[in-house]
């Protein structure tokens, strides 16, 4: 009897099936892995950026605490007055200026910057220390291992620099600060060496054990890991894309035979980076990769074993329901439309996942919307508190005076300064109106000056030389004001006291430019392009010194347009002028209705005070 090797139809269709289940299984495992990994990949490095980014932010507001509180102590009066003092001269001054060096130091722990050490040298031989012994002899011996270490010591304005001291008695090394002490010619006084609490640093940088700042040259100026602190990075390829990049990064790289993932950030203008290893990546990596094998491997057995039982008309079926959920799928994912919903004919699997889908991307249409309107009134909030940060200070502060002048029996001056705090405070509410014509702040800037000159003796003069035409001209409440407060306090006073404060304005097409200058300090041309470029960033951040500089050009660009704007020019010992640039008015406002009281008058488009 012949033998017969024919198979019947279904073992034939079975056959067919199986051969093609097992080559699709095998292209979709194969396709799914690379996905996978490429998937697991992008979460990594979003994770490494997300995770970066915080304590990016984080180190930048605390490096900039660090900033404006070693600012304060360079440039109290006590410290002036023992740098201008010849030597041996001085005796009777370094009570105050351990005083006040020590008051400063604690208001600095109030901000949650704490210094192990302080270092003081001076050219005309003073030297101080706090919290530990003297690092070097002298003025001259500190910057000779200064330069030593390859900091920049020229003659010239040298802004803050960062480097690694060890003070004696010291078990680590600590991030120290080294600031220059300039007089107002911008002559150096002396050099300051800030030593930074290592435990500080340690909480900011929390879970994230092997995140380290480093310099330029690679040198580690601070880790968690003590030990490392002022040697070098040991990776060449990790310093060279570090150094021939900009902004945020987050890159692989391999050497060594190993595979990488590290994000790095530059921190301001300090010539720092702050650099985040993602080990979570790379050990995961390592120990998921043999896992994932396997079960790819599973699921193509148990595929290939399903399909056998497959029927040609369930698999019809169920390639037809497949093919119409991966193309929702599809639809929804790789274009990112959120509007999509899927419309199943039935109570099956693929439809109750399809549904599911649907509910996922209700979801995700709410969160955006929820989040977009968060987003508004936390700008809203956070633009209130910056405008009720200006009033309770100049409230007590006059209030002081006043004080001062009763006790002193000047009452005519007492009047004068609680007549004008009214007003001030009538023009600053505006009947709560946030959109005030430029006659009330012009009005407002009056009283301010008046409460400065009664309150604190000074001579300023103010100019306004702005047309009565542009009078009716809306703008955001209290936009020229603070920048009036900030030339006295950063620009005149302590410099000169017969500063001059002049407001001009200038048109061009559609626009209006408000210009505020006085003929004070002047500011250094490093941290002139530094505040000009700080007011178009996403501060994180930011200087806390100009953050309301900051929040004025943001109330411009949310109320008028991007276009509209501040921008800072200055020159040393010569004037400071920031240009306001609002919309001419279409429609002119009236003015508030405020009562006046007696005496005052109405000040002319160039009037003096």
């Amino acid at each position: 009897m012949k033998f017969q090797h024919k198979l019947s139809f279904q073992r034939q269709l079975t056959t067919v099936l199986l051969l093609s289940s097992l080559l699709i299984t095998l292209f979709t495992s194969m396709t799914a892995y690379q996905l996978a990994f490429r998937r697991f990949r992008e979460m990594s490095i979003q994770s490494t950026q997300s995770s970066s980014g915080i304590l990016h932010d984080t180190v930048s507001n605390y490096l900039d605490q660090v900033q404006l509180c070693t600012t304060e102590i360079l440039t109290s009066p006590q410290l002036r007055a023992v740098s201008a003092a010849d030597a041996g001269e001085f005796s009777d001054q370094l009570r105050y200026l351990e005083t006040s060096i020590r008051s400063q130091v604690g208001l600095a722990y109030t901000r949650d910057v704490d210094f192990s050490a302080i270092h003081i040298y001076l050219q005309n031989g003073y030297t101080y220390s706090l919290n530990s012994r003297r690092l070097y002899a002298d003025y001259e011996a500190c910057m000779e291992d200064l330069s030593h270490l390859g900091l920049d010591t020229r003659d010239t304005y040298v802004g803050t620099q960062w480097d690694v001291l060890t003070p004696e008695g010291a078990q680590t090394p600590s991030l120290t600060c080294i600031r220059y002490l300039y007089d107002t010619r911008m002559n150096r006084m002396g050099v300051a060496l800030f030593a930074l609490a290592p435990y500080e640093l340690d909480k900011l940088f929390g879970s994230l054990a092997d995140a380290q700042i480093i310099n330029r040259e690679g040198k580690i100026l601070f880790n968690r890991n003590g030990n490392l602190m002022g040697s070098c990075v040991t990776s060449p390829k990790l310093l060279k894309l570090i150094s021939g990049a900009t902004g945020r990064n987050t890159v692989t790289y391999e050497e060594y035979g190993l595979e990488s993932m590290v994000s790095f950030a530059p921190l301001g203008n300090l010539s720092t980076y702050l650099v985040v290893p993602n080990t979570t990546y790379e050990t995961l990596l390592e120990k998921n990769t043999k896992t994932y094998r396997q079960s790819v491997l599973s699921i193509t057995l148990f595929s290939l074993v399903a399909a056998v039982l497959l029927s040609v008309l369930l698999s019809r079926r169920v390639s037809k329901c497949i093919q119409e959920l991966l193309d929702f799928i599809k639809g929804a994912g790789e274009d990112h439309d959120t509007t999509l919903r899927y419309e199943g004919k039935g109570n099956s699997e693929y439809d109750k996942i399809g549904r599911s889908i649907n509910g996922l991307l209700d979801n995700i249409q709410s969160t955006a919307a929820l989040r977009e309107e968060e987003m508004k009134i936390n700008q809203t909030l956070e633009l209130n508190l910056l405008r009720a940060q200006l009033n309770p200070h100049l409230l007590y502060n006059t209030l002081d005076s006043v004080l001062l002048n009763l006790e002193k029996h000047r009452d005519e001056n007492a009047v004068n300064l609680i007549a004008n705090l009214s007003q001030y405070f009538q023009y600053a509410l505006s009947k709560g109106q946030q959109i005030i014509p430029l006659e009330d702040e012009l009005k407002l800037i009056q009283h301010y000056i008046n409460l400065q000159r009664l309150a604190r003796h000074k001579a300023f003069t103010l100019c306004i030389q702005i047309p009565e035409e542009l009078y009716g001209t809306p703008l955001p409440k209290l936009t020229l004001q603070p920048i009036v407060e900030n030339a006295i306090i950063h620009g005149v006073d302590g410099y000169r006291d017969d500063g001059t404060i002049t407001l001009t304005s200038q048109e061009e097409g559609p626009f209006l430019h408000l210009k505020v200058s006085d003929n004070g300090f002047g500011i250094p041309p490093e941290e002139l392009e530094q505040l000009n470029q700080m007011l178009d960033a996403q501060p994180s951040s930011a200087q806390l010194h100009s953050f309301g500089l900051y929040g004025i050009n943001r109330t411009l660009r949310q109320t008028f347009g991007k276009e509209y704007r501040l921008h800072i020019t200055s020159q040393m010992d010569v004037f400071t002028c920031v240009t306001v640039t609002i919309p001419r008015a279409s429609q002119p406002l009236q003015t508030v209705p405020v009562s006046e009281y007696p005496g005052e008058r109405k000040t002319p488009a160039a009037d003096k005070f």
